[in-house]
């Protein structure tokens, strides 16, 4: 070879594979080692516990229906005890609805959400980038020319448009931000897969006869995980923030599901009347969220770093 210089792209090789079970031993160690010493990391990752605890056990945790309502205990303070000495901790809304038990049940939507849109729109992505960068071409010009299509319109504006057509829905909702973010990570797989195509492992298993489906899903995809980690941690935190703005517009998931985004809307009408605990609550538990998702980006962006690795 005339190049001598280390091969710095193989995230797993060939080398990686001889030892599989040490060195995902070794990987986990050093991971655990790095979050230990985070304290930022440590911080996002109880963010995320408590939020996900309270995803999957909202139901059994909420003290109230958080669709029952009580005109007669409406916009009661936090800590003010209701009908049969029942205490709303965190007060109620203007219909006598438990914010507490509300925000419980909201944690569910937003998380469903971000991680179902990142899902849909990861996986399309990934498999448009690994096609237009590996056969190149007129599919990679098709691809590309769709994606620059769906960039010159504001995301926000197109999805609002599609859900005045679809109606408000969990589904949709979920469809809709999905959609939108398949470009980024096509983008990214199409120009990690570019520079891998032609490396020596990828031309060894192109020899071997490997299938193109393996050659882009064993070969490629492994390589180029950790910058799709990285930035499918971010995109969670944004889509959380786009399934709020929604809800927030009433585009959302319908009424009848309580949304950390519709909670907001329903307290605008309040705040100059000293009810600041409608807004605080629900837009506290917004931006804990999306900062926990954004600090753990932050580190995985860090612990996935290459030249970090050869220096550990």
């Amino acid at each position: 070879m005339a190049n001598n210089e280390p091969d710095p792209s193989p995230a797993v090789t060939q080398a990686t594979i001889g030892k599989p079970t040490s060195y995902r031993h070794k990987e986990l160690r050093r991971a655990f080692e790095s979050l230990v010493t985070s304290r930022w990391a440590l911080v996002g990752m109880l963010i995320l516990f408590i939020v996900t605890f309270v995803a999957i056990f909202g139901p059994q945790l909420a003290p109230f229906d958080p669709n029952r309502q009580n005109i007669m205990m409406r916009l009661l303070e936090p800590g003010e005890a209701g009908a049969a000495d029942l205490t709303y901790w965190l007060g109620s809304d203007q219909l006598g609805r438990d914010v507490f038990s509300r925000l419980l049940y909201g944690a569910r939507v937003s998380l469903l959400v971000g991680v179902a849109a990142i899902a849909v729109g990861g996986t399309l992505g990934v498999i448009a980038g690994l096609v237009s960068g590996y056969y190149g071409g007129w599919i990679d010009d098709v691809i590309m020319r769709l994606g620059d299509i769906q960039l010159a319109f504001p995301f926000i504006l197109l999805a609002i448009m599609f859900l005045v057509v679809l109606g408000p829905g969990l589904v949709n909702i979920i469809l809709v931000l999905g959609i939108g973010q398949w470009i980024t990570y096509a983008r990214i797989v199409r120009a990690q897969t570019l520079s891998l195509r032609e490396k020596e492992y990828v031309e060894a298993a192109r020899a071997m006869g490997d299938s193109t489906f393996s050659i882009l899903f064993r070969t490629i995809l492994p390589n180029i995980m950790a910058p799709l980690t990285v930035i499918a941690s971010f995109n969670v935190a944004g889509v959380i923030l786009s399934e709020a703005a929604l809800s927030f517009l009433g585009l959302g998931v319908p009424p009848d599901v309580p949304t950390w985004g519709s909670m907001l809307s329903e307290s605008r009408d309040h705040l100059l009347s000293n009810k600041w605990w409608m807004a605080l609550f629900p837009g506290l538990a917004i931006v804990f969220t999306v900062l926990a998702f954004n600090i753990i980006g932050d580190w995985l962006r860090d612990f996935l770093d290459p030249r970090l690795k050869e220096n550990g």
